[in-house]
This record gives structure tokens, C-alpha cells and sequence, in this order.
């Protein structure tokens, strides 16, 4: 293949599962409105978070530049890309929720009841931690699974042990979700927190676990071995499977696990087929792009407004579902224009760098970014 053509392609399959992210975040958008229909949340949350856990196991194996670098050269890269967003939307995170109420996983809640810590005690325990405050859990699950990712990938000279790898996985996430949850249902202090730890394990092992399914589907070509009816037969499948079982992953539910991965692998594996494959769906190209802009500022008030404008103008069910949506959508796309254009610091560790060094602001690095 020509050097061209690698960079046309390179450059297409990069669109492609920009646009998957972008169908993956309206999902997370929608399957958040407080109006959703039960059905349709319990399909959404089936594949919506897995599918970005897939999307960079696909990278990991498209973008090998790992394979050369340090562990310590890994972590760095990682937590600048990662863990600088999750610390700065922490804080912002942290002074909403002083004056709004934010989702808390059951979990995590009886700890903080068993150790009477107060909202603010709470918000830097869950940001230490890695529980995440909120919905910034998905950010150090998908960190520390990468890492463990490119651990498993790095030391495994054979597909045959990448594959025992996913299965091992696969066999003790649930145990895990399981024993926290039992874990958890105590008034003890120290077994309140066991159940917290064992909450964060299972999300790094669910994320873990997604990422070198994603590699696999990337270094067999999956997608190129399907049609357009088969993906739309895989989404149909599971449309059906997914009100089997009801799936949370920030609170350890997975119910079946064997249910819980077929579904979120179909309807990924179908998603990406069409993201790549259908142009019209390039619309989502942009959401996709800042996807994790888009997850985080949900957080912050996003969805409190859009819920609030949409329940005060109307009363009909269906009205104000399809009218919060479109409202969230949109205002989350305008923040997310405005915070891209003129604060991309905020979330971005190069342009905090650049910022820094064109304002001759060096010192404030001491020697270390």
C-alpha cells in the first residue's frame, strides 16, 4: 500500500469511530434525561458504555506506538489524557454539587453514611479513590483499564493468551459486582469500604475487559467480515435480549454476565459496522470527537437544566422527553463549541502546556510537564 494511501485510511477509520463515539454519547445523553422510558434506558445502558471501552481497545490496536514506549512513558501519556480531565471537572464537579444534588452509586453511599463524611468529604474521598464523583467514574475505570490492557497485551507473546486473559476476566467481574454489592449492605465501616474498593476493581476489570475485546476486533477484521443486514439483524437481536437484563456499570450491575457481554459486543460490533460504513451518520462526527468533553459536562449542570426547562413547559410525557433530549443535546453541544474554542485548558493537558509556555509561565510547571 502506498504512504497515501495508509494515511487515507488512517485518516477514515479515525472518522469512523469518532462517529461510533458520537452515537455512543447520545446514547449516554438520552439514556440520562430523567423522562426516558424505562425499555428504552434499560437498551441504551445494554451497550453505551462498553461501546468506548471498545472503541479504545480498537486504537490500542491500530496505535501501537505502546508497544515502544516505558511503562512509566505510558502512565504519564495516560494520566495527562486522561486523569488532568477527570482532576479539573472533579473540582468543578465538586462546587456543583455543593448546591445540587448529584447521583451517588448505592455502594458508595453506604460507606459515606457509615463514615458520616459530608458532601464535600465525599467528593474528594470518591476523586482519591477513583470512584469518580458522579459520572466521572468512567475516567480512572478507562485509565487504569488501559493500563492493565497494554500489561496483558505487552507480556502476552501469544493471541491464545490474550484470548484466556478476556475469558478470566470475563469469569470474575460478576463475583466481583456481586460481593461488593453484599459487601456493602452493613453498617461496618470497614466492610462498607471493601465493598468500595471492590466497586472500583470491577469497573477497571469491566473496562479491562472491553478494551482487549475491542483489540480483537480490530486484529480479526470483525467488522470487515460483516454486511449491512447482518449489522441491522445484530441490533434487532439485541433490541430483544437487552430487556432480559438490566445493566448499570457505575453500580456494578451486570445481571447475566453472559447476557450482559453478548449484548454490549453485538450492538457495538453493529454500531461500528454502521458508523463506518453508513455516510449519513457522519452528523455525529463532532459529538464524537469531544466525546469526553460531552460525558463531563453533563455533570455539571447539564442535565439539571435541561430537565428543569423541559419540566416546567410541559406536562405530556412524550413531549417532554423528546424536547429535554433535543434541549441537552444541544445546550451540550453549545458548551462544548465555547469550552473547545476559548477554555480547551480546561480539559486538554497540551493546551494548558501551550497556554503556559506562550505566557512565558514555565516555573508554574516546575521542571515537570
Amino acid at each position: 500500500m502506498r504512504q497515501t494511501d495508509r494515511q487515507t485510511d488512517r485518516q477514515t477509520r479515525l472518522d469512523w469511530l469518532d462517529i461510533a463515539k458520537g452515537i455512543a454519547i447520545v446514547a449516554v445523553l438520552i439514556g440520562h434525561t430523567s423522562a426516558i422510558n424505562k425499555n428504552v434506558q434499560i437498551y441504551l445502558y445494554s451497550w453505551h458504555m462498553p461501546i468506548f471501552f471498545i472503541v479504545s481497545g480498537i486504537l490500542l490496536q491500530y496505535r501501537d506506538s505502546w508497544r515502544y514506549r516505558s511503562y512509566k512513558g505510558i502512565v504519564v501519556r495516560k494520566a495527562k489524557s486522561l486523569l488532568y480531565p477527570y482532576l479539573t471537572f472533579s473540582i468543578l464537579t465538586t462546587i456543583y454539587s455543593i448546591k445540587f444534588t448529584v447521583g451517588t452509586s448505592a455502594i458508595v453511599m453506604s460507606f459515606y453514611k457509615n463514615i458520616g463524611a459530608n458532601i464535600l468529604v465525599q467528593d474528594i474521598l470518591g476523586t482519591i479513590l477513583g470512584i469518580g464523583i458522579w459520572l466521572l467514574w468512567f475516567l480512572p475505570a478507562l485509565f487504569f483499564g488501559e493500563l492493565l490492557a497494554i500489561v496483558i497485551l505487552k507480556q502476552s507473546q501469544h493471541v491464545h493468551y490474550i484470548a484466556a486473559s478476556v475469558l478470566l476476566l470475563i469469569i470474575i467481574v460478576s463475583p466481583i459486582g456481586r460481593n461488593a454489592y453484599l459487601a456493602s449492605e452493613t453498617q461496618s465501616v470497614i466492610l462498607s469500604f471493601i465493598a468500595v474498593i471492590l466497586l472500583v476493581i470491577f469497573r477497571i476489570l469491566v473496562a479491562t475487559t472491553f478494551l482487549l475485546i475491542g483489540y480483537f476486533i480490530a486484529e480479526f477484521k470483525i467488522l470487515d467480515k460483516i454486511n449491512l443486514a447482518g449489522a441491522l439483524l445484530l441490533l434487532t437481536i439485541e433490541v430483544l435480549t437487552s430487556q432480559l437484563n438490566q445493566v448499570d456499570i457505575r453500580d456494578a450491575l451486570i445481571g447475566n454476565p453472559v447476557l450482559f457481554f453478548f449484548n454490549a459486543i453485538v450492538s457495538s460490533i453493529a454500531i461500528l459496522f454502521l458508523a463506518k460504513k453508513v455516510k449519513a451518520l457522519k452528523i455525529f462526527d463532532y459529538l464524537g470527537r469531544n466525546s469526553l468533553l460531552i460525558f463531563t459536562l453533563q455533570g455539571v449542570g447539564g442535565l439539571f437544566f435541561a430537565s428543569y426547562i423541559s419540566n416546567k413547559l410541559f406536562s405530556n410525557s412524550i413531549i417532554l422527553e423528546m424536547f429535554e433530549i433535543i434541549l441537552l443535546i444541544l445546550g451540550e453541544t453549545a458548551a462544548t463549541w465555547i469550552i473547545v474554542r476559548w477554555v480547551k485548558p480546561l480539559y486538554d493537558y497540551r493546551s494548558l502546556r501551550k497556554l503556559i509556555k506562550n505566557n512565558n509561565l514555565l516555573w508554574l510547571c516546575k521542571g515537570g510537564c
